[in-house]
């Protein structure tokens, strides 16, 4: 009988152990599923920087040296181009420069044979407007600026003013307020009237102190103003002086001036012009006479011309995605978002290959939610932090948006 209840109790024990060992186990579990619980979404790969490259001067399309699809380096050769049709447009513009230069020089060679005297006054009045004109555009830039740091208080001078009133009177209150408490303090005879006396005092120093800053801010603000009224009285004279200039010049102009003027206008327009169309070969993409990928590691993604094409300007060549620029954009939907933070970790698992995992961050909530597929749902954007190249453009992905 006694052996019977010994072998009950001890099975009960044993049970009773295992019992509260597996409800420990099943706590731990649970708690580790809460830890790393998330919002399970899907996603896509998608570039945030798409090159489109296009020029703004037509062309012929010699070669074309990649496919859609391809992926490609910095410095690699994408197109060929013929480009004489713009080497052209150079030279005629240039030779039409060169001549008009010659013509101007011709024209100021016979009028200051004929106008000695005149021409002479002519070139002084010019070269004293071109002076004026730039002493009054300095004036007008240096009057904005002052007047811009006057109206904002902006200043340094200014602004260092403002700061010491700002701690000038924070230390005055401290001192009313200290002062307070020393005369209850005396009051109660827990200090002397001495102690009293020159607390007094500091309080009287720091009023002084906030008086001085304000009447300096004052005088430097009349200074300033002052400054600006001088400027504004130059600014005028410059253009009184301008306009009388403008005067002489008009009262001295001969046929042969006229001539002279509107040459040196066609000469500005074409140094513009050649200037202009030179520039357009100016392009972070373009290498002589060749397009290369302006990109450390990219895809092709359209191609928009064959070889034999005549491109006309601004029309589109190709497009090429940054790799490097790779980002995922899940939609949350809106009953879920209170669990997304930006800077969040999250994990990603392309459906290309679920064994592949690769771990991310929220980058960006958008401010506003969409309608998709009857649902509401927020965009969310996701760096990529470990791509080892084989997520590419447009994959399907698992996320899970973690909580923690």
């Amino acid at each position: 009988m006694r052996k019977s209840v010994f072998i009950l109790c001890l099975f009960i024990l044993i049970y009773g152990c295992s019992r509260d060992q597996k409800n420990r186990q099943f706590q731990e579990t649970q708690l580790q599923q809460d830890t790393v619980s998330g919002v399970d979404v899907f996603g896509i790969v998608k570039p945030e920087k798409v090159k489109h490259i296009s020029l703004d001067f037509d062309c012929a399309v010699l070669r074309v040296n990649v496919r859609t699809g391809d992926v490609v380096s910095a410095g690699d050769v994408l197109v060929t181009l013929d480009l004489s049709i713009i080497y052209s447009i150079i030279r005629a513009r240039e030779h039409a420069l060169g001549i008009t230069r010659l013509e101007l020089a011709r024209l100021g060679e016979e009028y200051a044979m004929n106008n000695k005297q005149k021409d002479s006054e002519y070139r002084s009045i010019k070269n004293s407007l071109s002076i004026v004109k730039k002493e009054l555009i300095k004036l007008e830039n240096e009057y904005a600026e002052k007047k811009g740091l006057f109206t904002e208080k902006t200043d340094p001078d200014v602004r260092k003013l403002f700061n010491d009133i700002k701690v000038n009177g924070q230390e005055l209150e401290n001192a009313v307020a200290e002062f307070e408490n020393m005369k209850e303090l005396l009051k109660a005879n827990a200090v002397t009237e001495t102690e009293v006396i020159e607390y007094k005092i500091l309080v009287e120093q720091k009023k002084a102190g906030l008086k001085d800053s304000e009447l300096s801010l004052e005088k430097i603000m009349l200074q300033k103003s002052r400054e600006l009224t001088q400027l504004d009285l130059e600014i005028n004279q410059k253009k009184a002086d301008l306009n009388q200039l403008t005067i002489k010049l008009e009262n001295i102009r001969t046929p042969e001036i006229i001539s002279m003027e509107i040459k040196e206008k066609e000469v500005v327009h074409l140094e513009n012009d050649v200037k202009d169309i030179k520039n357009k070969l100016e392009r972070p993409f373009l290498q002589n006479n060749t397009i290369v990928c302006p990109v450390s590691i990219g895809v092709i993604e359209e191609i928009h011309c064959t070889e034999g094409d005549y491109k006309n300007s601004h029309s589109l060549i190709m497009k090429i995605v940054d790799l490097d620029s790779l980002v995922v954009e899940a939609n949350v939907p809106e009953e879920f978002l209170k669990e997304v933070r930006l800077a969040g970790r999250a994990e990603i698992v392309p459906l290309a290959d679920p064994e592949k995992k690769y771990s991310g961050e929220v980058m960006k909530i958008a401010g506003i939610a969409v309608r998709k597929d009857a649902e509401t749902v927020v965009p969310v954007i996701l760096s990529i932090r470990n791509n080892d190249g084989f997520l590419l453009p447009y994959f399907n992905v698992d996320v899970r948006l973690f909580k923690e």
